[in-house]
């Protein structure tokens, strides 16, 4: 078992004893990054943990799909990328999708040093917010390492409104799970899938113009945790968030993006923080109802 990891909500301890793979996830942009800068991006994280990629695919939003899909099978070269994305989609401006990989059957851990990264818009999904996301096997790979990698790639690139770095139990498929899909591995006994399975989709279902990132909610409560200054005006129980972040783990502004700020949390910590966070109404995964949006949007506003 991953002691850094313990436990994964909705998840069984017992799931661990595959190993685990490392995930990043960047969300809720307001506004559109050019899709020749997201090619750039997926370059920087490929290259940043030495790896190529050998399949994946682009599309647009604003054609045709059998015009506006380009399949990048059996690529390595990061011209070629350019080239047959460019050439199926006539506006790189619009590009709304963009998936690339290492090459391997259904989730990344599959081999040594699988590596996914996703870049998609919520016009692409409208049930999900516009997100970057990294899943990578790489062993020697843990949350603070895979930050300081992708330090350099994403440093101000685009204004992200939440963001998480996390260790995740192999089985249940970082590139599905990131992307807030559903894997089941066969590990899972019935009741198991079917509690996992329910906190997976309630973003997805909760998922709303008024009920997002940017209002102040979070997927979950991670080892690497990135907040926005929404977030840290929320109320929690009678203090804010921003009260309750400075008095567990570590704090501080993130040179990520501005009005970004990191919350990390040790083993010990993030079992305390998950069981406080669990009933705060701020948190899309968990069963209970959520803080009303009106409760969210008179929020004195965190400064530093």
């Amino acid at each position: 078992m991953i002691e850094s990891a313990v436990t994964f909500p909705g998840l069984p301890d017992s799931i661990w004893r595959s190993g685990s793979v490392v995930c990043a996830e960047f969300c809720d942009w307001s506004a559109p990054t050019p899709g020749n800068l997201w090619i750039d991006i997926a370059e920087g994280v490929f290259n940043a943990l030495n790896a190529i990629p050998q399949r994946g695919e682009a599309f647009s939003c604003d054609v045709e799909p059998s015009q506006g899909r380009s399949d990048l099978r059996n690529v390595g070269r990061w011209k070629s990328i350019r080239a047959r994305a460019s050439r199926t989609i006539s506006t790189p401006a619009r590009l709304t999708h963009l998936s690339l990989n290492t090459d391997y059957d259904h989730i990344v851990g599959e081999n040594p040093f699988d590596l996914e990264v996703c870049l998609q818009s919520s016009e692409a999904d409208p049930s999900s917010p516009s997100r970057l996301t990294i899943s990578t096997a790489d062993p020697a790979q843990t949350p603070e390492s895979l930050l300081h990698a992708l330090f350099p790639v994403i440093q101000q690139v685009f204004d992200p409104k939440w963001g998480a770095v996390y260790r995740l139990p192999k089985a249940v498929g970082g590139n599905f799970y990131a992307n807030n899909g559903i894997f089941v591995p066969r590990e899972l006994l019935p009741a198991e899938e079917e509690a996992y399975a329910r906190r997976v989709s309630r973003i997805c279902n909760r998922w709303s113009d008024q009920v997002r990132y940017r209002a102040g909610y979070v997927r979950e409560i991670y080892e690497l945790n990135f907040l926005s200054e929404r977030h840290l005006g929320a109320p929690m129980g009678r203090l804010t968030v921003a009260d309750y972040v400075r008095g567990l783990g570590a704090f501080q502004a993130s040179p990520i993006a501005q009005n970004l700020w990191e919350w990390r949390l040790s083993p010990s910590e993030l079992r305390m923080a998950r069981s406080d966070w669990e009933d705060s109404g701020l948190v899309l995964a968990a069963a209970r109802d959520l803080l009303d949006p009106s409760n969210l949007e008179g929020a004195i506003l965190f400064r530093t």
